[in-house]
Parts: structure tokens; C-alpha cells; sequence
């Protein structure tokens, strides 16, 4: 537990500690001593300028220095130090300690290594000290003098206690450095305990002081009080969607010097302008129409998901409904797609059949190349085989699913804002999802099942032969493979693959199934593989094109899917020596359990995969990328990376571990023994570690 209760102490906590972590910490403290720049009305020697001063060149450190924490590009690490040393020159003046907090904040998140940041984070610390001293919480100091005195002072306004929550909370923090620190950027500003904002009242007030004295400078000022209030708050800036939160942040921050010379009125004029065109785009989308693009066979399903679309309180633009007879169909499309919000595309062989639906698929995509306005959300109304665009946007099945749970798709997928589940709702969603299932068996030993929810199928004409077409390929990659030079991994996971065909026919564990697959696509990436060529790469892409065809066939699997890409998760997780350490014991006692009498066959089958692809995942690196993007020849948004992976095995890993823990206490052979019991107290630590101490 962290014990922070004056400069000296900080400084030591901070040795030692990643750079990522003091940064966050300089600007967190920033952030906190901000208001505390209100006291600068009350001082009648203050020249009149000077407020907007202090307080344009504060905000401007503190949040560039924000920014620049997340974003160490050479841009904003300049404008960081540009705006340190306008914070610096501001310094020079009485009651400026909070542009002394200010400047600490933007060098820390400059800084070239973890002792630099630190230095600056605890400077930044001495400088609230001395901020607290001058905001009459003690009184009776010389301007620079720090006492024992001042500490109390910052003791007593809650600043040393918000501080060690903070620094709390990134050791306790299960991943890297970068991401506790950025989980920690997100967090309320002042953070108790349960996770709660508790502001001090103090802090209410200089606050509530400051934004009644900034209005009366004009109106475009309130940009800098609703940025600080998100920060508060733990909300998106100036509560925009994720992406124009961003886009705003970076455009502000990457502006030259010359510009945040012209002052605070014309600079916060231009945000506010930004600003207000943001939040009227935003506005559009909301309230624009959704497009239903369709191919007109499919017009009855069409008019099925319009309707559960107008439920939620959405307009819909459809041809079956505003493009009557005698219209000029493709005038009115046209008018449809200019004001529509977002697009929902109705997948099926006849969608990509027909020109005029691939056009608007068209259309919608190059409004939002890279998906992150989300301004198209398909959904399969029927297996098919979707282009390589198509394929980099999440899509939701709603063949083979009852009317309630298709219903429950779309307004999943049109409402979703973002937001992960959180650990509780991600642990469940992990057990009531897992495949395959630990099962007690006739023989009161414990056994495995598919997941008869989830590993439903959809039976169409070509089901039943997928499984063999993919057998007859197996074969011949796994014949061809004994000459050459390729990984062991894909070789047993092409084994297990077929292993899992030929003991579950048209029911197998399709989580296990995605898995092996995976492995074996993050091997075809490696670029310094030299065996997928010739024949065999010709085989394996047909392996894949069968493999995509077959999880076609089970669309709850896309729900499961949803799941893992919900769930907060951390992959970084599988780093940490702890986890590997109780992990692999876990994944041997699993093993063991055949040993003991306790599992049957197939328990044991599952139990070596699970333990061959943990070996397999562990063995996989991260493809490193040069500092400069445009060296890369495809940028890969759909390529499957190890962090995928790891997060996917760590679902389901998680599932099965609280599904054996249910099973395993009522079979009285495992519960009763010594192996048995292990077992399931080592699952109860899988499990905690996976969710970081919660669910």
C-alpha cells in the first residue's frame, strides 16, 4: 500500500516506478490544484490581464500535457514543451503556483526516461504544496517558503490522500504500464475507495469561484470549464463521442505556438467554434435517418428489422416504405443516402449480387473508412461469404435466432456506444458462453459437452459437407507439411482441428475451433516464415475459406464474439509472471485429473489442447512496427494479432474455470479429493487474476 504524505515520500515511491506512471500522476496532480487559480480574483495588486493570463497558459500545459501522455509523437511532444515554457515564463508572477503545477505536468509528460518523469512529477507535487500554502489553508508563509506546515496544509485539503488512491490504483492494476496508466487517465479525478468521485468541498468551491469569474470575460471561455469537468467527471471531453473527443484534443493540441499566442479570447473562440461544429454533426447523425440497404428479394426481412429499428425511436429511410411507385429511384436514393445517419446492411447472396447495393455499401464505407463512427452495421440475414472490406466491420447474424433474440441483436448492435461490460457482467457472459463445458459424466467422473446454447448450428444444404471437405484439406496440408521447415504449432493445431471434426461431426466446440485457426493465421503473418508458399498456401487458404464457412453455420457464435470484444479484459495479463505461474499449474492439475481417475477421455483430450495452446500463444510476438506508418504496406486492420489472442484464451479459459467450479463441487470424487480440491482452489486464483481481482 502506497504511504505518499509529503514531497520526500513521493519521490521515493516514484523510484523505480515506469515513466507512464509518473506522468499520469504529474497531470492528475495538475489537474487537482487547477481551481485553486480562482484565488488569483481576489487579489486587489493582481493587474486586471493577469487571470487570463494564469489561466489560459495553465489549461493550455495541463491539457497538451494531457494529450501528450497518450499521444508521444514529435508534434505534441514539442507543443508540450512550448507549453511548459509559456507556463514557466507565467511563474514569474505572484499566485502562479498552479502554472508552476502546470509547467511540471507538460515536462513530465516530455520526459526522456522514468526518472526525469519522475522528478517532475514530485516538483509538480512541491508545487501544490506551496499553491495550498498561498490558498489561505495555512497562512502566515513567505511566498516561497515550504514548511512542515504547508504539508499538513496539503493533508488537509485531501491532495496526499488522492495521491496514494491514485498510485494505489496503478500497482494493483493488472497489464502494462501504458495501459494502467491510460485505465487510470479515465478514472474520476478524485478517487475514493469504491471508485467513486468525491470532490472535496474545497475544490467545489474554488471551482464553482472560478468558472462565475472566467464567464465574466465572455462566453467562449466555458470551453475550459467543460473540459475540466469531464476530467472531474471521468467523461469523454466536453462529453463528445470517443472519436471527436480525440480529433478535438489532438487539432488543439497540435496547433503551432504563433496560434496560442493570439490569447485566450481569439484561441478559445476558434475551440468553441470547433466545438459547436462537433456537437452539430453529432446532432445530425442522432437524429438523421438509418438507411436500410437490402436487396429487394430480401424485402420482407427488410421491413421485419425497420420495424424493431422504429421501436427504439429510430427513422428509418427504406425503398419499401419512401420510394412509391412513379419516384425516381435513383434520385431518391440518393437523397436517402446524403441525409442518412448510418447505414444497416442486410447481408445475403442476393445483397452481393446486385451492383446497386454494393454502390450504397459503397457510399456509407468511404464516409467512415475506418469504421469508427460505426456508420454501418450489417447483419447477416443469411450465411454468405463476405468481400475483404466487408469483413473489417463487425456484423451480427440474425438467421437461426427465435424473433426475441434478433430483436435483442439489433438493438444491441444500434445502441452500443462503446462501452465494455464490466468485470462482473464480463465474467458471466464468459461462463454462460464457454465451450466446451465441463459436464459429470455417468461414471461420476467429470467430462466435457459443447455448449448446446452457443453451438447451436444452422442446418442449410451445405452443413453436412463442410466437415469433410475440411477433413480432406487436413489431410493434405499435414502430409505436405512433414517436408517442410513449418512451425510445430500449426501442424498440431491442424491435428486438433481434426481431431475435434471427427469427434463432434456437426457439433464441435467452435470456440476451440476459432482458436486453432487463430494460431494458425498469426503464424501465415510472420514475414519471416518460409514455408507457406506454393501448394500449401493454396491448401491452408482454402482451410481458412472452409473454416469461416463452417462458424457461418453457428450464429450464436457472433454473440459469444460480442462477448469477448465487450469484455475488459486486459491481454497483457499473460505477461505477468505471476498468472503464468498459477496458470500453468492450473492447466497441469487439469491434465492430472485423467491420471486420477477423476476425468474421462475427452476431458483429457480438451485439457492437452488447452494446455498446448497456451504453450503455442506464449510462444507468439507481437509484430514490431517501425516509428514511421507509411512503412507499412498494408496496414492490417483485420489482421488477428497475439493481443487478440491472448484476450479470446483468456475468455474462454475463464468460462471453463467457472464452469468447472460449479460442476466440480457436486461430483463428490473431485470434491472429496486432495487433486480434486486443488484443482478448483487454483480455478478460483485463474479466475481472479483474469478479471483483475474483481467479478
Amino acid at each position: 500500500m502506497a504511504e505518499i504524505t509529503d514531497r520526500e515520500s513521493f519521490e521515493k515511491w516514484l523510484e523505480g516506478k515506469p515513466v507512464e506512471w509518473a506522468q499520469v500522476l504529474a497531470v492528475r496532480v495538475a489537474l487537482r490544484v487547477l481551481p485553486l487559480v480562482a484565488q488569483v480574483f481576489d487579489a486587489e495588486s493582481i493587474k486586471p490581464k493577469y487571470p487570463q493570463h494564469l489561466i489560459f497558459t495553465s489549461w493550455r500545459a495541463i491539457a497538451i500535457s494531457w494529450v501528450a501522455r497518450k499521444y508521444p509523437t514529435h508534434d505534441i511532444a514539442h507543443a508540450a514543451r512550448a507549453a511548459a515554457d509559456a507556463a514557466s515564463a507565467a511563474d514569474a508572477f505572484a499566485f502562479a503556483a498552479a502554472d508552476a503545477v502546470a509547467f511540471a505536468a507538460a515536462r513530465a509528460a516530455n520526459a526522456a526516461d522514468a526518472a526525469d518523469a519522475a522528478a517532475r512529477a514530485a516538483f509538480a507535487a512541491d508545487a501544490v504544496v506551496f499553491a495550498a500554502a498561498r490558498a489561505n489553508y495555512v497562512v502566515a508563509f513567505s511566498l516561497f517558503a515550504v514548511t512542515r506546515a504547508a504539508d499538513d496544509a496539503f493533508a488537509a485539503a485531501g491532495f496526499w490522500s488522492a495521491l496514494n488512491r491514485d498510485a494505489e490504483f496503478l500497482a494493483a492494476y493488472k497489464g502494462t504500464p501504458e495501459f494502467s496508466a491510460q485505465a487510470l487517465a479515465e478514472q474520476v479525478l478524485w478517487l475514493n475507495d469504491e471508485g467513486e468521485n468525491v470532490i472535496p468541498d474545497w475544490a467545489v468551491d474554488e471551482f464553482k469561484n472560478l468558472t462565475i469569474n472566467l464567464s465574466g470575460f465572455n462566453d467562449n471561455w466555458q470551453v475550459w470549464g467543460e473540459w475540466y469537468q469531464s476530467r472531474l467527471d471521468g467523461k469523454e471531453s466536453w462529453g463528445l463521442n470517443a472519436e471527436n473527443a480525440e480529433t478535438l484534443m489532438l487539432r488543439i493540441s497540435e496547433q503551432e505556438n504563433d496560434w496560442w499566442e493570439q490569447g485566450p479570447s481569439i484561441v478559445y473562440a476558434e475551440i468553441a467554434g470547433w466545438l459547436s461544429d462537433l456537437r452539430a454533426e453529432e446532432a445530425k447523425e442522432q437524429n438523421a435517418p438509418i438507411f436500410i440497404s437490402y436487396s429487394t428479394i430480401n424485402e420482407d426481412i427488410a421491413k421485419e428489422v425497420g420495424q424493431v429499428i422504429e421501436s427504439i425511436n429510430y427513422p428509418v429511410f427504406a425503398q419499401y416504405k419512401d420510394m412509391p411507385s412513379g419516384s425516381n429511384f435513383i434520385t431518391e436514393m440518393q437523397d436517402g443516402l446524403e441525409n442518412m445517419g448510418r447505414m444497416v446492411s442486410l447481408y445475403s447472396p442476393e445483397y452481393f449480387a446486385s451492383d446497386i447495393c454494393q454502390d450504397e455499401w459503397n457510399v456509407a464505407y468511404n464516409l467512415d473508412r475506418g469504421g469508427r463512427k460505426r456508420k454501418i452495421i450489417g447483419f447477416k440475414i443469411a450465411p454468405c461469404e463476405l468481400k475483404p472490406l466487408q469483413k473489417q466491420i463487425v456484423y451480427t447474424p440474425l438467421y437461426g435466432l427465435s424473433k426475441a433474440d434478433a430483436s435483442e441483436a439489433i438493438r444491441h448492435a444500434l445502441n452500443w456506444n462503446g462501452e465494455n461490460l464490466s468485470p462482473q457482467e464480463g465474467r458471466k457472459a464468459a461462463a454462460i458462453s464457454a465451450s466446451p463445458l465441463p459436464v459429470n459424466n455417468e461414471d461420476g467422473m467429470i467430462g466435457v459437452s459443447i455448449n448446446n446454447a452457443f453451438d447451436n448450428p444452422f442446418i442449410d444444404s451445405e452443413l453436412p459437407k463442410l466437415p469433410e471437405i475440411m477433413r480432406q484439406r487436413i489431410n493434405a496440408v499435414l502430409k505436405a507439411l512433414k517436408n517442410k521447415n513449418a512451425p510445430s504449432m500449426v501442424t498440431t493445431s491442424l491435428q486438433d482441428y481434426l481431431t475435434e471434426l471427427n469427434t463432434n461431426g456437426l457439433t464441435p466446440s467452435i470456440p476451440n475451433l476459432r482458436g486453432l485457426i487463430e494460431i494458425i493465421q498469426a503464424e501465415i503473418a510472420d514475414p519471416l516464415g518460409n514455408w507457406y508458399s506454393g501448394g500449401i498456401e493454396v491448401a491452408i487458404s482454402q482451410i481458412l475459406s472452409i473454416h469461416a464457412q463452417i462458424i457461418d453455420r453457428f450464429p450464436l457464435d457472433a454473440k459469444r464474439e460480442r462477448y469477448i470484444r465487450e469484455s475488459p479484459i486486459d491481454p497483457e495479463i499473460f505477461d505477468l509472471d505471476e498468472f503464468n505461474s498459477i496458470f500453468e499449474k492450473y492447466l497441469a492439475k487439469s491434465v492430472d485429473l485423467s491420471i486420477e481417475g477423476l476425468a474421462d477421455d475427452e476431458f483429457s483430450r480438451v485439457a492437452e489442447i488447452r494446455q498446448r495452446r497456451y504453450r503455442d500463444i506464449t510462444s507468439l510476438k507481437e509484430k514490431e512496427i517501425g516509428a514511421d506508418l507509411s512503412e507499412e504496406f498494408i496496414a492490417g486492420s483485420n489482421t488477428i494479432t497475439p493481443a487478440d489472442i491472448k484476450k479470446r484464451y483468456l475468455f474462454q479459459e475463464s468460462g471453463f474455470a467457472d464452469k468447472l467450479l460449479e460442476r466440480g463441487a457436486k461430483i463428490s470424487a473431485i470434491a472429496d479429493s486432495e487433486a480434486g480440491k486443488s484443482l478448483l482452489d487454483i480455478a478460483k486464483k485463474v479466475i481472479k487474476l483474469i478479471w483483475n481481482g474483481e467479478g
